[in-house]
């Protein structure tokens, strides 16, 4: 049961990441900003309702850790795609975009099948066979919008960000927002160093 709830987050948080990567290729800037601000309005309207009436859905897919915040990584997803649409050019937000959504879930969904690979340096429940795992994938989705050497850079630099448990105060800060500004800061600069 623990295993089909895993593969049902993945596949929404693929699908959702898609369905920005369309939004963003395909729509108009302003339009498309207004309607990841209505999704977000959307996103914490039903947090806290579900803080107040026990959504069943929410209740069932929630992890452990986001019992007190549920839905807080579609939230952090929506303004770490966000935030690298506005600060960054228009191929490096997309090909960050991709490896955030194709990435992150190849290697959650590694790391947690991949148990007799279980050599994790960084976070406990995150392995070096997921993180790898996830690079490969991040690398192959990123080559629709960038070139190869940017792709891999991006990739390897997400990977470790997805990888590595970054400390904001108490808290931990969330992946789906400390993972795109990293990968997309490394290729920016990269772009500029060539």
């Amino acid at each position: 049961m623990k295993n089909h709830k895993e593969i049902i987050r993945k596949i929404i948080h693929i699908l959702f990441g898609i369905a920005i990567i369309l939004g963003f290729q395909f729509l108009e800037w302003a339009i498309f900003i207004r309607f990841l601000f209505i999704l977000s309005l959307v996103v914490v309207f039903l947090t806290l309702l579900h803080i107040k009436y026990k959504i069943g859905a929410i209740e069932y897919f929630s992890k452990e850790e986001e019992k007190k915040f549920p839905l807080k990584g579609i939230l952090f997803f929506i303004a770490g795609c966000a935030l690298v649409m506005y600060i960054f050019n228009k191929d490096i937000a997309l090909a960050t975009i991709t490896i955030l959504t194709f990435g992150d879930s190849v290697s959650c969904l590694a790391s947690y099948f991949g148990s007799r690979y279980k050599l994790n340096p960084f976070r406990k429940y995150k392995s070096l066979f997921g993180s790898i795992c996830g690079f490969v994938v991040a690398f192959i989705f990123s080559l629709m919008f960038i070139d190869p050497f940017s792709a891999l850079v991006g990739s390897f630099f997400g990977m470790l960000a997805e990888s590595l448990t970054i400390k904001l105060g108490e808290s931990d800060a969330d992946d789906n927002l400390i993972m795109p500004l990293i990968a997309a800061t490394a290729m920016y600069l990269l772009s500029k160093i060539i």
